[in-house]
């Protein structure tokens, strides 16, 4: 099925004018196609009863999953098991298919994971958002389900990923890096908030996230630079918002996590 959300804020206010329910499959599957308008779209803090795989054809979509922080670059993929509490953040301008997968469905992960979606997977999951739902009443339709099943059981995982701490002090220290990225804030002078030592801090951090603070830090920063890009903004602007002197500062952390500068990604 798909749906055209130009003229929503929202792309899940058209989904929720549909029959469906995803939480109610009558099958093994359900896919919902968005095209998301000229302006960002948000859907809060939410949960399904099945698993949910968002993949991203055109624009990047950024989901916050439990305790972390993920951004989807197209022609990939979140997966996220069945009762995960999780939000969403589409750019403008976004395309993204949505497939709901019935609990019960063995050998996908039991974890959210970042997944690379090959080219003929989105191919299935693309014809399939424009078949007839149930998708069992066509002998043809039935078997690409199956097909894509074993097919998302095989395919290869991504780190673009930032883990967000349950520790109130370190959640106070990821949203403020999240919201004022242009600030940069030594370790020392959060510990002096905090009332604790510099080393104690570092501690908590590294226990939590597995980075350290200067780690954890550039990986949410690299994260919003990924987000910025889907959105279309010019990698000078974007240097300059998220507090680095020139983009060669940004580009050169850039490649080093990501692999590619900010000009190859290809968004």
């Amino acid at each position: 099925m798909t749906i055209n959300s130009s003229n929503q804020t929202n792309p899940w206010h058209a989904y929720g004018m549909s029959p469906i329910n995803p939480d109610q499959l009558t099958g093994a599957l359900f896919v919902l196609q968005t095209q998301i308008g000229k302006t960002a779209a948000e859907l809060p803090l939410h949960q399904h009863q099945n698993g949910q795989l968002i993949l991203v054809h055109q624009g990047v979509v950024t989901c916050k999953v439990e305790n972390g922080y993920w951004l989807v670059p197209p022609n990939s993929a979140m997966w996220i098991p069945a009762e995960h509490i999780h939000s969403n953040h589409s750019s403008a301008n976004a395309k993204v298919s949505y497939v709901f997968i019935d609990r019960c469905i063995g050998q996908l992960p039991a974890t959210a994971q970042l997944l690379a979606i090959p080219a003929w997977i989105q191919a299935l999951i693309q014809q399939l958002a424009h078949e007839p739902y149930p998708y069992e009443n066509n002998a043809l339709t039935c078997a690409m389900q199956e097909v894509l099943i074993m097919g998302l059981q095989q395919v290869k995982t991504l780190d673009l990923y930032a883990p967000l701490p349950t520790e109130p002090r370190l959640q106070q220290m990821a949203q403020s890096i999240l919201q004022h990225p242009q600030q940069r804030i030594r370790l020392s002078t959060w510990a002096q908030r905090f009332a604790c030592s510099e080393r104690t801090l570092a501690r908590h951090i590294q226990k939590q996230t597995g980075m350290s603070f200067r780690r954890w830090r550039q990986q949410l920063l690299i994260l919003l630079a990924l987000q910025k890009l889907g959105e279309g903004h010019a990698v000078k602007r974007i240097a300059s918002d998220l507090g680095y002197e020139s983009p060669s500062a940004l580009i050169a952390l850039f490649k080093q996590i990501v692999g590619v500068t900010p000009g190859q990604f290809q968004l």
